[in-house]
């Protein structure tokens, strides 16, 4: 009897301690910064869902929510990208910029976020604002 015990009592550990980690991906805080690593945006959480845009390697997204629908051991994420367009991605095609985000696959090894124009003034980056880089124009040494 006292075996049962204590393995009802290991197993509702394992079960809370399983909880928690669950928990604690979800609870991450939105919008946060991600890049794709290409592939498909669709209108809905699932590949049943008709396609609304595409995206290139390293192209930049706004993570807004994790919709807790998962395909695998990813989420799927609900998106802005290119000019505030909302969609859907799922988050093994999805990745960091220099850190792991839980739910994404790793770190990006594109970054296509420094498209900066040649004018010295704001790029949009296609559809995300950054920063212009001081000066504009051509650098010449010496």
């Amino acid at each position: 009897m006292k075996n049962v015990i204590l393995a009802i009592a290991a197993g509702a550990a394992a079960l809370l301690a399983t909880v928690s980690v669950s928990t604690t991906v979800s609870a991450q805080s939105f919008p946060q910064e991600a890049g794709s690593w290409g592939g498909k945006v669709r209108s809905g959480p699932g590949t049943n869902f008709r396609q609304v845009g595409s995206l290139r390697n390293g192209d930049p997204v706004r993570l807004m929510r994790d919709t807790g629908v998962y395909m695998g051991d990813y989420p799927w994420f609900e998106i802005q990208f290119f000019n505030g367009r909302r969609g859907y991605k799922w988050g093994g095609i999805l990745c960091g910029f220099g850190r792991p985000i839980p739910g994404t696959f790793q770190t990006c090894t594109r970054d296509n976020r420094t498209n900066f124009n040649n004018g010295g003034g704001q790029s949009t980056n296609r559809g995300f604002p950054v920063p212009a880089q001081s000066g504009g124009g051509i650098v010449r040494s010496g």
